[in-house]
């Protein structure tokens, strides 16, 4: 019916009673030629019908291609050619380079100026390997091309019943969707597993984070499987969202789509993935990088409810952060945009001068000094900045000569495998002045964590985790549409307990962005937009001047902004319609955001004018502007 619609928006006016006049006559051309029918077909399947049709035969032949396209590009490369086009074709690929990182597509080693234009074709992924893989590369392009996996890297299904008591319930999986990648066809595997409303087919309100246990030996005798249900943090089945009836997704976390590795000054333009076994596109190390119209998305034509099982975009351990720009994302299993450092441990003070930690910001050594800040682990207070150079060593970790609290476990970067007895990277730092440190303490290094990410007319739908998810400063966040997360919308909130990134959010510019239904997990609503660098914030104040302006807020659960701790804020022209919407929860913890529009605490040098507020929910606090302990 699109082509009729199209064809009837060229007549002019004068000429629409023709047309009418002939419309007997036409329609069943149209008909004949599949432009029209009484009803159309919804999408059935994991593949367009075009390509779930292919035979063996013409599988083969795209591998063949595959192979052929890589010879054409290493061939090139060694003659010096700079502009490489790929004829538009399907090129399918069965191998990876194994080992502990593998990928289908690995890119000559530091490409320098080349550029890479597959003109529309398609890149078709067999192993829960990685995609392609640019590594060390310069000045290059990457453009026009499209990811995607046959067979899929997650599976799918409906809820067909549950057993709350003994916290399993059953999924019967879609037809196209029994055979996935490799990875997921052995006995017994753990992974997420993410919750759809049955009318929309998009992330399921109030769900609650989840890990599943299945295997295809509890197959029951109506075909379903029986999964085992792990809340985080604790949670029973009973609180985690799941109605019988309710389309489910099971995923396990593999390998990355796209795999930048320590390249400088390249971009990615055009490039569009239809899933992604573990993050959409990585970048490690290296310096400014560019994502211009690039997409996560679901595959047209298909019933598929993901489209990447974890983040869109994530950026570790830059000198220069991204510039991210005109990319769509939709449905995919963690944070759309990462940016951060990996921030370092104190493992041993030889002297004064010379210090131990674990390996910093993915470097193995550094020869010209850079500026590094100590700080405590447990308060993030500052002890002082030296100029540093270090150099790379292998450490085993001795609980009894440890100053860093080993108990205490990271869940990234190198820092992530500080445990006693093992040996770990590590760096030995030389500092231009002593300083003597005592206890448990963070290192941070600025130059190589991201700084200066530019984020802009991006439009973001359907996060598991958060929408856009920073830890480096001297960001500008513009022109974006942010919604359905169930998670915050835009956290400028460091989480270095944990996580282990950082360092801190500092001169940022948050504006002209739309966030909508923001916060739609299970847990206690959180904001459509945070800054917070450390639960101490009263005290310890690293977040400063930051601008939160000209932006529009609707449908959001519990509060728009909240920003604690934070030093020269402005909170100008932004527009809030509806907020404080989800009932508060009986028996839940106290909450000083509760039915707050705006929550400011202990803000200095705060700027706050011709905010917009409205639509206020159940228990929507009469004055909207809660502030807290500002000097």
């Amino acid at each position: 019916m699109t082509s009729w619609i199209f064809l009837a928006r060229k007549v002019e006016n004068k000429d629409w009673s023709l047309m009418m006049k002939f419309f007997p006559f036409i329609l069943p051309l149209f008909c004949l030629m599949g432009l029209c029918s009484p009803t159309s077909a919804s999408p059935s399947g994991p593949l367009p019908q075009e390509f779930a049709s292919w035979t063996e035969m013409e599988k083969s032949a795209q591998r063949v291609a595959g192979q052929q396209m890589l010879q054409q590009i290493r061939t090139a490369i060694e003659t010096g050619e700079k502009n490489i086009l790929i004829p538009n074709a399907h090129y399918r690929f069965a191998e990876n380079s194994g080992g502990k990182y593998p990928a289908h597509i690995i890119f000559p080693k530091d490409m320098d100026g080349v550029t890479v234009d597959f003109q529309g074709s398609t890149l078709w992924f067999e192993t829960h390997a990685s995609g392609m893989v640019l590594p060390g590369s310069i000045n290059c392009t990457i453009r026009n091309v499209f990811l995607d996996w046959d067979p899929l890297p997650f599976m799918q299904g409906t809820v067909v019943a549950m057993q709350p008591d003994a916290d399993t319930f059953d999924v019967k999986i879609d037809p196209g969707y029994e055979h996935p990648v490799s990875q997921l066809k052995e006995e017994s595997w753990r992974g997420r597993g993410v919750v759809f409303d049955p009318e929309t087919r998009e992330l399921k309100e109030g769900q609650r984070g989840c890990e599943v246990t299945f295997s295809w030996a509890k197959r029951n005798a109506d075909g379903s499987y029986r999964l085992k249900f792990h809340g985080f943090h604790g949670i029973p089945f009973s609180q985690s969202g799941i109605q019988v009836g309710d389309p489910y997704v099971m995923l396990k976390r593999m390998q990355r789509a796209v795999r930048m590795e320590g390249t400088r000054n390249c971009t990615l333009d055009g490039v569009t993935l239809y899933a992604a076994p573990f993050i959409g596109f990585v970048h490690s190390a290296g310096s400014a990088p560019t994502f211009r119209n690039c997409g996560i998305l679901r595959r047209p034509d298909t019933n598929r409810l993901m489209a990447g099982n974890a983040d869109g975009i994530n950026c570790d351990n830059l000198e220069k952060g991204p510039l991210i720009e005109g990319c769509r994302m939709e449905t995919i299993g963690d944070d759309f945009v990462n940016i951060h450092g990996h921030l370092g441990r104190v493992i041993w003070q030889e002297e004064d001068g010379a210090i131990i930690t674990t390996r910093l910001n993915r470097r193995s050594s550094v020869s010209e000094p850079v500026e590094v800040e100590f700080l405590e682990r447990t308060t993030m207070r500052s002890l002082g900045k030296r100029k540093a150079t270090w150099e790379a060593l292998d450490w085993k970790v001795d609980a009894s000569r440890s100053l860093a609290d080993i108990k205490h476990r990271w869940h990234s970067g190198d820092a992530a495998g500080l445990q006693s007895g093992k040996t770990v990277p590590a760096s030995r730092l030389k500092l231009d002045e002593p300083l003597k440190i005592d206890g448990d303490i963070v290192v941070i290094c600025e130059s190589f964590s991201g700084s200066g990410a530019v984020i802009r007319g991006n439009h973001f739908k359907g996060s598991l985790a958060r929408g856009l998810r920073l830890h480096s400063p001297h960001v500008v966040i513009e022109n974006n549409t942010i919604s359905t997360t169930l998670g915050q919308g835009i956290s400028l909130t460091s989480q270095a307990a944990f996580w282990g990134e950082g360092p801190y959010v500092y001169d940022a510019v948050v504006r002209n962005n739309t966030l909508e239904r923001i916060g739609l997990g299970g847990s206690e609503p959180v904001a459509a937009l945070q800054v917070q660098a450390t639960d101490k914030y009263q005290d310890i104040r690293l977040p400063r001047n930051i601008r939160i302006e000209n932006n529009s807020f609707a449908q959001i659960p519990g509060a728009a902004i909240i920003l604690r701790g934070v030093d020269d804020v402005v909170v100008q022209d932004n527009t809030i319609n509806g907020f404080a919407l989800r009932q508060p929860t009986p028996g839940a913890p106290a909450n000083d955001a509760a039915g707050a529009a705006i929550v400011l605490d202990s803000i200095r040098g705060l700027a706050l004018k011709n905010n917009t507020i409205t639509g206020g929910g159940p228990g929507a606090l009469k004055e909207p502007i809660l502030q807290i302990n500002n000097p």
